[in-house]
């Protein structure tokens, strides 16, 4: 899943993204890759229903962004709902 964020400190339209995924998927995606892979920024969040992955994210963002920009391109503009 992607999730788009803006910085507090950032201008109102300039957004970024990153993949977040779960333990049980970072785990399954490692183990199945024989020839090794590059990965891109990912924000790991716990296992778990929606609501707690929702409130992990919630979390890490509150954190300060500059955990979780780096090497990540900023998004021009609002994000679209296609997008998301």
């Amino acid at each position: 899943m992607l999730v788009y964020f803006r910085p507090a400190d950032g201008p109102e339209n300039q957004w970024y993204s990153i993949m977040t995924v779960t333990w049980a998927w970072l785990r399954r995606e490692a183990e199945g890759s024989q020839l090794g892979a590059i990965w891109p920024a990912l924000l790991i969040v716990p296992d778990g229903p929606r609501t707690k992955i929702e409130a992990s994210i919630t979390d890490q963002l509150s954190l300060g962004c500059s955990l979780v920009i780096h090497n990540a391109e900023p998004l021009s503009g609002v994000p679209e709902r296609a997008d998301l």
